[in-house]
């Protein structure tokens, strides 16, 4: 359990609390690995689609499962939820429930790929239910500790319910990757292609493409980050509308800085961001923030 207290030096009526928690149960026997979560985060902050502070909840559920049926051939499954809510009345929360089943062959030691089956159903007022079907390769490459990528690619067929009732066929996907340079130097990288729906516009869905990448070094006693994140949101609609959207173009450079106080109980939290964004709305925003995390 986390309580995250927020004080603004411009703003003050911005401030509060956000409550976070989590519990995770993990299964292993000599074939089967089971996994379980749940997670609950109250979040705060600048939305970059609608460039307004909000507020809201997520809560995130699921369970993972892999059986090894030959010694080189593993079944995998993942039943997973998230829902969320906004107390502000210009963003629209929505549910995404989602399965997916697939396999794994290891090829080699460091070489494993298979195909992946994936259904969701997405429920949302700003376009009602929504489903989608995905089917998709995936591998993982391994180098010892030092490399390591996992990532997927496939095609994605989705229908709205009602409305128009209308059908895309589209790709999907996504590409981690994260290379250990030397006991101090990391680089790690991320790629996310992902349909959701909109939270601000009526009868559209985004199409997100995510790149982030972080150079990260450690310090005796500290941990110093440089990354870059950027989002390409492209609205799709998916019923009668009167007007297409232009898309979205959010950039954010940052750097970050940690340390661990008074005998590695507190950590020192500081961070200076700037971000761009391009679209519906046009806007730049530069922060600079600084606070203690302390554990018991």
């Amino acid at each position: 359990y986390r309580p995250i207290v927020r004080a603004y030096l411009h703003n003050s009526d911005l401030n509060g609390v956000d409550q976070t928690g989590d519990v995770a149960l993990r299964i292993e026997g000599s074939k089967t690995l089971i996994k379980a979560f749940a997670r609950y985060t109250e979040l705060s902050g600048t939305d970059r689609l609608s460039g307004t502070f909000v507020s809201g909840s997520l809560i995130n559920l699921g369970v993972q499962g892999s059986y090894q049926i030959a010694p080189r051939t593993s079944l995998v499954g993942i039943l997973s939820g998230a829902m969320s809510n906004y107390t502000t009345n210009s963003v629209v929360g929505s549910n995404i429930y989602t399965s997916e089943f697939g396999a794994y062959w290891a090829a080699t030691e460091r070489l494993s790929f298979g195909p992946a089956l994936r259904y969701s159903i997405t429920e949302s007022d700003n376009i009602s239910t929504r489903d989608s079907w995905a089917l998709m390769m995936q591998a993982q490459y391994l180098v010892g500790e030092r490399i390591r990528f996992m990532g997927s690619l496939g095609l994605e067929y989705a229908a709205n319910s009602e409305g128009n009732q209308q059908s895309t066929l589209g790709l999907t996907g996504k590409l981690s990757a994260s290379y250990a340079i030397n006991e101090r130097w990391s680089w790690s990288n991320d790629v996310d292609y992902v349909t959701v729906p909109s939270p601000t516009e009526t009868g559209y869905v985004i199409n997100n493409l995510a790149v982030t990448t972080a150079l990260t070094r450690q310090l005796l006693r500290a941990t110093a980050d440089v990354g870059l994140e950027y989002n390409l949101s492209n609205y799709e609609s998916v019923n009668t509308v009167s007007t297409n959207l232009a898309n979205e173009n959010n950039l954010s450079v940052y750097l970050g800085y940690e340390r661990k106080l008074f005998a590695e109980r507190v950590t020192f939290l500081s961070r200076v961001s700037y971000t761009l964004n391009n679209g519906q709305k046009d806007w730049s925003q530069l922060q600079i923030s600084a606070g203690l995390a302390a554990a018991f």
